[in-house]
């Protein structure tokens, strides 16, 4: 893989949140030496590895930012890449829930079992998946409601 080797790629992938549905990122950095005009092409396909193997596990992708910075005494770029992504949710949906009681805001669990047949969800024609009823598309497939 170039400058990334399976071993750097395994690193980067096990850092990845797990499950929860929400936005993380993922920061790593690669080494350029590179100097021509036009592509990176080492960097480019070291990067393209670590979006496609986010993707094979569902990864949401939302944004990719880069800065390279260059140290005169070795001639190559450090190139620090930001990926903005979305992990996918987990079987059990957590969703907040305010207890007008007390006025706190605490977190309750509901079951997307396709057994078990609960308000507040709809089940996907598509996949067979449940959805919480203020999903349009479906999590896993992503098929409208």
């Amino acid at each position: 893989m170039g400058y990334l080797d399976q071993r750097d790629l395994e690193r980067y992938l096990e850092n990845l949140e797990r499950c929860d549905g929400r936005v993380h990122v993922l920061m790593f950095r690669l080494r350029s030496e590179d100097r021509d005009e036009g592509c990176d092409v080492e960097y480019t396909r070291n990067v393209n590895e670590v979006l496609l193997q986010m993707q094979k596990r569902r990864y949401e992708i939302l944004d990719i930012k880069f800065h390279s910075t260059m140290r005169p005494d070795e001639r190559k770029d450090q190139i620090y890449t930001l990926i903005t992504y979305r992990s996918p949710m987990a079987d059990v949906d957590v969703e907040p829930n305010l207890d007008m009681n007390n006025g706190k805001a605490t977190l309750f669990e509901k079951s997307t079992s396709s057994s078990v047949s609960t308000s507040g969800q709809w089940k996907c024609s598509a996949c067979g998946a449940m959805n919480s009823s203020s999903r349009k598309s479906c999590l896993k497939c992503g098929a409208m409601k």
